[in-house]
């Protein structure tokens, strides 16, 4: 019992007592870095004070460029959590999403892309500083999450990063369901089969890469309080509307992409290419990588970042890692 309870000392009282059956170190890791910080939307007193959920790695230095990541649908931010650690150049902040990942989830709020919307920026700007700007970047419904913010907010984004990003599927998939149909959609979300599924789509190498752990590191958040609810309100939202937004963005993108992405084809980059024009600095296809570039070939993946990061910067130096390698994985 001694043991039990010096395990859980490690982790906030808000990351479920079933982290205990994680062995992923990487996992472990990001969640013992987890705090909240508490936010509320400026110029709506109407809403609570909410306490969002983040992680921090890197620099701790003024100086440090900042480059705040989303994670995609329902899941968190220990998607990033064989990324993170390689991005040390910088600092690096990892968000969840008001109403995913371990963020407090009150009842009778509002769940939808634009209190999502609201709650990130605030977010980043109390983490990082007023008007202070930052890298945004996101992967699959993360990366529109991190167009939305871009688009909302130019002054406040040097520039995006894309990860295998929804962009071009607009509206949410409950939107239009019916009591019970939309009750029990939700809770399939929470069932082990569909998460287990799930993982193997997500993969190039399910074999090496869709394990049980993983699994149960992307179910943990639906074991927190109130994700029943925050999900629904979701889900009947009209979800996040980009297609336009691609083309009216200011900040220079990269584009990071797997070849066989099965969620969302590679075809999608050619129409990424023609809305960005100018404004797409790098493109990159990686080669035997499926829908999670960031967990499947986490250092091609952080060298890409580091490029356009200090090429945006004006420090381009040269690649520190995997360089011998990137030539044969990836496709410009």
């Amino acid at each position: 019992m001694a043991f039990v309870g010096s395990f859980r000392a490690c982790y906030r009282p808000f990351v479920p007592p079933q982290v205990s059956e994680i062995s992923d170190k990487a996992a472990l890791n990001v969640l013992k870095r987890t705090r909240r910080v508490p936010v509320r939307i400026p110029g709506n007193s109407g809403d609570p004070e909410v306490g969002i959920s983040y992680a921090e790695f890197g620099q701790t230095h003024p100086g440090a460029p900042t480059i705040a990541l989303i994670h995609g649908f329902d899941s968190s931010l220990v998607e990033y959590r064989r990324l993170a650690p390689l991005l040390d150049d910088f600092r690096v902040l990892l968000i969840d999403l008001h109403g995913w990942g371990f963020t407090e989830k009150p009842q009778g709020l509002d769940y939808g892309p634009e209190s999502k919307r609201l709650y990130a920026i605030s977010t980043i700007q109390k983490l990082v500083g007023e008007g202070e700007p930052v890298y945004i970047g996101g992967a699959s419904l993360g990366g529109g999450a991190a167009l939305d913010l871009a688009h909302s907010f130019p002054d406040l984004f040097k520039g995006i990063i894309l990860i295998d990003a929804q962009a071009y599927l607009e509206g949410s998939p409950g939107s239009s369901l019916i009591w019970p149909l939309d009750v029990l959609g939700i809770q399939v979300l929470k069932a082990k089969f569909l998460r287990r599924f799930a993982s193997v789509q997500s993969y190039y190498d399910s074999e090496k890469f869709a394990t049980e752990d993983a699994m149960l590191v992307g179910r943990l958040p639906c074991l927190t309080d109130g994700w029943f609810e925050a999900n629904l309100d979701f889900l009947k939202s009209d979800g996040y509307r980009n297609k336009s937004k691609v083309k009216e963005i200011s900040q220079q993108a990269l584009i990071i992409w797997g070849r066989e992405d099965k969620i969302l084809p590679v075809e999608s980059v050619e129409k990424f290419k023609e809305d960005l024009g100018e404004r797409l600095e790098s493109c990159h296809i990686l080669e035997e990588c499926g829908h999670m570039p960031h967990l499947e070939k986490p250092d091609e993946t952080a060298e890409l970042i580091r490029r356009f990061v200090q090429t945006m910067e004006g420090k381009k130096q040269p690649s520190s890692v995997v360089d011998e390698h990137l030539s044969s994985q990836i496709e410009a």
